[in-house]
């Protein structure tokens, strides 16, 4: 779609039309998680899809060859209204936020290409009444994940362990939970041997007698290490 035609469309032609579209990567490990039935979002942050069909094209490409965006697009030129409203018929729009960027989670992929093009030039770029995920990852357990994993020696595997949900707060039409973290080394050639950890541990204990040769072969760790 050349940028004559967007502008018809859309009066204007984003800056973003000619950047990929993002993949949505699940996260190891995940702090807190909430759902919310009726929600509010942002087009602009949205950065990508779940939908490996659209993964990598840029939204320009996926504006003209998205296998229903011309049904979508007939439907926007005979009723714009449906991207502005709060009300939603059918089923709506399903996003997930992580981190702060957006995806289409599942529903909606079509919809919301056109709700980023058409609420770029609108006052607000709010998408009403999509069903949304919201993720915040654990990003110190992450980095101490890739660290241990560049620092144990090839015998020992580290593994994420299944989050621990520490609490939960809900309401009509919204929930929010909270969970702890771990993640689980085990010595491969010493079998039996194997651990989980929390972070402070981590990095309170297990990283400085990784990193001190004299402590990784006689320290508390030593029979997981060697």
């Amino acid at each position: 779609m050349t940028d004559n035609q967007i502008r018809e469309l859309f009066d204007t032609v984003p800056f973003f039309v000619d950047n990929p579209i993002e993949v949505l990567r699940s996260s190891r490990f995940i702090r807190s998680m909430s759902h919310c039935d009726s929600a509010s979002v942002n087009t602009g942050l949205i950065y990508g899809t779940a939908n490996p069909v659209y993964q990598g094209m840029t939204w320009r490409e996926f504006l003209s060859h998205g296998k229903k965006m011309k049904k979508n697009l007939d439907r926007f030129t005979v009723n714009p209204e449906y991207y502005l409203s709060h009300e939603r018929s059918g089923t709506p729009p399903f996003f997930c936020f992580q981190d702060g960027k957006g995806y289409v989670a599942e529903d909606g992929n079509h919809r919301a290409c056109i709700a980023k093009f058409f609420l770029y030039a609108q006052p607000s770029p709010l998408l009403h009444g999509v069903h949304l995920v919201e993720v915040q990852t654990d990003a110190r357990m992450e980095s101490l994940f890739s660290r241990l994993k560049r620092l144990l020696p090839p015998y020992c595997a580290v593994l994420p362990v299944h989050s621990q949900e520490t609490a939960r707060e809900d309401g009509p039409g919204w929930s929010i939970d909270f969970f702890d973290n771990s993640l689980r080394i085990e010595n491969i050639r010493r079998k039996g041997y194997a651990a989980e950890f929390k972070a402070d541990e981590i990095e309170e204990g297990l990283l400085p007698d990784l990193c001190n040769p004299f402590k990784r072969r006689f320290g508390p760790y030593r029979n997981l290490l060697n």
